[in-house]
């Protein structure tokens, strides 16, 4: 009896996996459309690829899908924040106050010089813009009175083709001391990276509607 059992629950186990990779393979293929500025990848290991090329900016995505019902997968991003990560040098000692401004001096570390001309660094203090300029300036002077929850963004100018829009920022800083020197991680594959979390995409025959979109399937090879 308990031998039957287990070749029952064995062979519906079988079927259910294998009614499972015929459906995988249903929807895996490559989809696009030329009125579309969206392409997306479905892989048979359940991964995605994504991307954007609207106008003058590229985005790009990879991540992860599973199904959400018969007709409809879940897309989630393997990347589900984008900030830069920061270094404060407290042993860095100068007097550093300047007429009610503090002198900050900054590094970007993993961005090449001659790039640095191309990008702006942005300063935020409670979302307010207190300070803009190219990060090949290594100084900029923060008022005093707005020396509260800093961030900072970095976002490249009108000469970088595909990234005229966005920009990634910093994490948060409660307050900036006055011997404090800052240093940016710069991450170049994050620029481009659009996040995506649990994104519906609903599944027809050889088509699929992402964003109101629909995009036909190749023919695979």
């Amino acid at each position: 009896m308990i031998c039957k059992k287990y070749i029952l629950r064995t062979v519906v186990l079988l079927m259910f996996f294998i009614q499972s990779c015929t459906s995988t393979l249903n929807y895996v293929g490559e989809y696009h459309s030329k009125y579309s500025p969206y392409g997306v990848t479905l892989n048979i290991d359940s991964t995605f690829n994504f991307y954007q090329n609207k106008e003058f900016n590229y985005e790009y995505s990879q991540g992860k899908w599973i199904f959400q019902s018969s007709n409809q997968l879940s897309l989630s991003s393997k990347i589900q924040s984008k900030y830069l990560s920061l270094k404060m040098d407290t042993s860095f000692v100068e007097e550093n106050k300047i007429h009610d401004s503090l002198k900050v001096h900054f590094e970007i570390s993993n961005m090449e010089d001659e790039l640095k001309a191309y990008y702006i660094l942005q300063v935020f203090s409670d979302s307010f813009l207190v300070k803009e300029q190219f990060c090949n300036d290594s100084i900029f002077y923060l008022p005093v009175n707005r020396n509260k929850n800093i961030v900072m963004k970095i976002k490249s100018d009108s000469r970088m083709p595909g990234r005229m829009f966005g920009g990634i920022c910093t994490e948060s800083i409660n307050r900036i001391n006055r011997e404090t020197k800052i240093n940016i991680n710069w991450i170049d594959s994050l620029y481009n990276f659009q996040i995506i979390k649990h994104e519906i995409i609903d599944v027809h025959k050889d088509k699929i509607r992402f964003r109101n979109h629909w995009l036909n399937r190749k023919n695979l090879k």
